[in-house]
């Protein structure tokens, strides 16, 4: 993790996903920034994430699109997420024999201090079916 300067616009930004139960993209969070009367450009929300990313301090998804979806991590959780690629949604699971596999081959393989990111794509049992 690299060390940032808080901006103030940081600061909106990483509030907003804080409020967020899913991962958002920089668009959405825009709208809603500037709904609540922020006056805030999407250039500048786009710099925001992407730097509070490049510090740890907000997980990315990128969508099969390519679109990049954020939201607020808590430093201290490893977690492996299933993510919505219709919504954004996103849940937090439990995968302990995908944590032995990967101490195995890590260690297989003579690595240590491993680390490693898991998001599994689908859809939501709230969104319809793509027709």
């Amino acid at each position: 993790m690299t060390s940032t300067r808080t901006t103030r616009q940081r600061a909106v930004v990483l509030s907003a996903l804080a409020d967020s139960d899913g991962f958002r993209s920089a668009q959405d969070l825009h709208r809603a920034l500037v709904a609540a009367g922020h006056r805030i450009g999407l250039t500048t929300v786009y710099r925001a994430v992407q730097r509070l990313a490049d510090a740890g301090d907000v997980d990315v998804v990128t969508l099969g699109g390519g679109e990049r979806l954020y939201r607020r991590c808590d430093r201290g959780a490893h977690h492996h997420n299933l993510v919505c690629r219709q919504c954004g949604t996103a849940r937090e699971v439990d995968l302990p024999a995908l944590e032995r596999a990967v101490a195995r081959v890590a260690a297989a393989h003579g690595f240590t201090d491993t680390g490693h990111t898991v998001e599994i794509f689908g859809r939501c049992p709230d969104c319809p079916a793509a027709g």
